[in-house]
């Protein structure tokens, strides 16, 4: 678990992480996967999200060890508010967050691992947003790890952000030159979240976050200057919060088991046959000890309205 909330609910984004669990097999890991959950998630929620995951992924192997020689890392950001009811209303300021936590993670990586650590992401809603904003601040570091893959489920992320165009939209040229194999889309036509509260919610957001844009999780994303290296899946019947797989509702689940096979697929998942998978050790650090790479090379994103 890598925190960066303040507060299991609500709360600003804290200038260094929390770590829980086992602080050396992270510091000496080689390939990382980190999970980022969306808007409006506090610490149980999130937490509840993840469970999901791992539980779903397990189904794909009864009594299997997914993901052998990869290290799975929760991340935990504040997205959400102590509004109460109100709470869903934060999304505008939701935004601001993800792109400070991605900063603040992108210090964090680029101080503690080394170029030749992999990392794939698998992010859903405005925890999408978060993984590209990373992306864009990655490209600023001399020394970096690699992030290879990204799965978005049911991505807030505007698509115009991701167009060719000139003069440059925020997230392509990122995309681009730090992302090594591509990025996976799981979307879904009937997610209403998307459709509906998704575009309104951007409008009214400050800076340049668009006029009524579509989320690339609501509908296929056509266009002549998309990424050749983006592909897109449709999740049919999903609604916002049926990928993670905390869901037990009969359809949600089986949308939930979708998506975790199309990870597994496009992260490349080994398993090691009928093996159950080990407890994990529980340690608290506040910091992590820094890791130094000298080496240089260029460095070529539940409870409805959980939509961002």
């Amino acid at each position: 678990m890598l925190s960066y909330r303040e507060a299991e609910v609500g709360g600003e984004v804290r200038m260094y992480p929390r770590i829980t669990g086992d602080v050396h097999t992270l510091n000496n890991a080689q390939h990382l996967v980190v999970l980022i959950h969306g808007y409006n998630n506090d610490a149980q929620a999130a937490k509840d999200a993840y469970e999901g995951f791992h539980a779903r992924q397990r189904e794909l192997d009864v009594n299997a060890r997914y993901g052998i020689g990869r290290t799975f890392v929760e991340l935990y950001w504040p997205g959400d508010a102590a509004w109460g009811f109100a709470s869903f209303l934060f999304y505008m300021g939701s935004i601001g967050r993800a792109i400070k936590t991605a900063g603040r993670l992108a210090d964090y990586l680029a101080l503690n691992f080394g170029e030749q650590v992999r990392i794939d992401i698998v992010a859903h809603s405005m925890g999408c947003r978060l993984a590209t904003e990373l992306l864009r601040a990655l490209a600023s570091k001399s020394f970096a790890p690699e992030i290879t893959r990204i799965v978005f489920m049911a991505g807030a992320l505007p698509t115009f952000m991701l167009e060719r165009r000139t003069p440059a939209r925020r997230l392509r040229g990122p995309f681009d030159k730090v992302l090594r194999d591509g990025a996976h889309s799981l979307y879904s036509t009937s997610d209403r979240v998307l459709a509906l509260a998704f575009p309104a919610g951007q409008s009214l957001a400050p800076g340049e976050e668009g006029f009524l844009p579509v989320a690339l999780g609501h509908e296929r994303w056509v266009d002549a200057t998309e990424p050749v290296h983006l592909s897109q899946q449709g999740n049919d019947d999903a609604g916002h919060g049926d990928y993670w797989g905390w869901n037990s509702r009969p359809r949600s689940l089986a949308c939930a088991r979708n998506a975790a096979q199309s990870v597994r697929g496009y992260l490349q998942f080994p398993s090691a046959g009928s093996r159950i998978v080990n407890a994990r050790s529980m340690v608290e650090s506040e910091i992590p000890g820094a890791r130094v790479c000298d080496a240089k090379r260029e460095i070529i994103a539940r409870n409805i309205p959980d939509y961002a």
